[in-house]
């Protein structure tokens, strides 16, 4: 296994019930190329070589499906807050760990490179097919939907049974690449929040010469686990800002 950290901040996202509503996007050809598989996105940066993109993002498609097959993760966030005017400090460390020969899989993924690959905010999209039993509870297959009206999960994100749901948001970022894969990774650490979380905290009072009083306060809240099937189900671009949302789901580990 290897360790995979990013510095986005984690989406403290509250699932509540609702009602799921596709937003309209176009549907690749590679939708209907195999019945019995599921879509996985892949994304890259823009490069000179095209063929060179494409191949990157395939690497990134086979990623997440390591990623589905197995992942740990773990989000920890510690936060001091002082009586004083400048005490406050906060820290966060975030890590996801798949399968690091997870390029082997690149073989295993069926796409066309003429009808499943898409330039969009300057990033090369592959849509690819990975033979795998779909679950018959899982509402549809991923999809990318760029600008249009916000879906409904959004603001209210549903209960899907059986499944934990996971909601990621990502700013825009300098490059759309980055932009989709943090929301993505942010998807996972909410998923993963609702799987297993604890916060602890700790007080503290001083006081000097009798005269002057301090105190200070220091939490942590720390989320770690093992998902099965994580699963993103459809993304959102906000057209104004190009700030991506993520919708996913999946199971706790071996289940």
């Amino acid at each position: 296994m290897s360790q995979k950290t990013t510095v986005a901040a984690f989406l403290l996202a509250v699932i509540v019930s609702g009602c799921v509503s596709r937003p309209a996007a176009p549907v690749p050809p590679v939708e209907q190329a195999l019945p019995d598989s599921l879509l996985f996105v892949g994304v890259s940066a823009v490069l000179s070589n095209r063929e060179a993109s494409i191949r990157l993002a395939l690497e990134d498609a086979a990623r997440k499906v390591a990623i589905y097959h197995s992942v740990n993760g773990e989000f920890t966030s510690n936060q001091n807050i002082g009586s004083g005017a400048f005490d406050f400090a906060q820290a966060t460390r975030a890590s996801i760990l798949y399968d690091d020969n997870y390029r082997n899989l690149v073989d295993s993924l069926v796409f066309n490179p003429e009808t499943d690959v898409r330039t969009i905010n300057n990033s090369i999209f592959v849509y690819v097919r990975y033979a795998a039993p779909v679950p018959p509870d899982i509402p549809y297959p991923a999809s990318l939907s760029e600008g249009g009206a916000m879906p409904a999960w959004v603001l209210n994100p549903p209960e899907i049974s059986g499944y934990i749901v996971g909601i990621g948001y990502a700013g825009r970022r300098g490059i759309h690449r980055d932009t989709v894969n943090i929301s993505y990774e942010n998807a996972f650490y909410s998923a993963l929040r609702n799987v297993s979380s604890s916060i602890e905290g700790r007080a503290s009072n001083s006081q000097d010469s009798g005269i002057q009083y301090g105190s200070s306060t220091s939490t942590m809240i720390r989320t770690a686990g093992t998902l099965k099937g994580f699963y993103a189900l459809d993304f959102w671009v906000d057209p104004s800002t190009l700030a991506v949302w993520t919708l996913a789901v999946a199971k706790p580990g071996g289940n």
